[in-house]
């Protein structure tokens, strides 16, 4: 019975010596480890928001240290915010972001849109000057880089998450001004060429400026 006594003692001190260890190890985790939320970029914060009212909204920014993040605009009754457009190294992505505008104070309208199959960082893409070259432009031709939101009506394309080359040839037209008397010059557009950057291939067109 004593050896047995001795033998259960041992296991009591083995646990609380195993016990103390486990505490210590939890107690160096470090703060990161425990408080994920601080690293959350900002739109990963915003995405969770059920914003109230202005107040509600304002104290949210306070909370999270984003009251800088958003732009204020206010016209008559109405006060909008919004943060500068989403981008990706300089390079614009079309319809992402966060927008909220109140009215008297109460949420009027609110716009979240942020796509989550784009990269971080922007992928090697073809020239601004190949991208022309693919459409046989010339000095009246113009090309832009950006990410085309898939679902917008002004793109005929096929979905990409890859950065397009949106090229636009101008052509040069005169009309006559019935009141001033005068023949007046323009420049318009009637054809846009949408390039995958990455891949240098066509993917679609799109819809001239009117």
């Amino acid at each position: 019975m004593v050896l047995q006594y001795h033998k259960l003692g041992g296991e009591r001190i083995k646990y609380k010596v195993l016990m103390s260890v486990v505490i210590i190890a939890l107690l160096c985790i470090p703060l990161s480890c425990v408080q994920p939320q601080e690293n959350l970029e900002p739109h990963e914060v915003i995405r969770n928001w059920t914003v109230e009212n202005e107040t509600h909204f304002l104290r949210l920014c306070e909370e999270n240290n984003l009251t800088s993040y958003f732009t204020k605009k206010s016209y008559l009754n109405y006060t909008s915010y919004s943060p500068s457009p989403r981008t990706i190294e300089g390079v614009p992505v079309d319809g992402d972001g966060f927008g909220f505008m109140f009215k008297d104070g109460e949420l009027f309208d609110s716009h979240s849109h942020w796509r989550t199959d784009l990269p971080d960082v922007l992928p090697t893409v073809i020239s601004k000057e190949e991208a022309i070259r693919i459409v046989g432009g010339d000095a009246n031709t113009t090309a832009e880089l950006r990410y085309i939101e898939p679902l917008d009506g002004t793109w005929y394309i096929s979905p990409t998450s890859n950065p397009c080359w949106i090229v636009r040839t101008w052509f040069w037209d005169e009309a006559f001004n019935e009141k001033t008397n005068e023949t007046v010059g323009f420049l318009f557009n009637n054809n846009v060429t949408v390039i995958d950057a990455v891949l240098g291939t066509v993917i679609g067109y799109g819809v001239p400026y009117p």
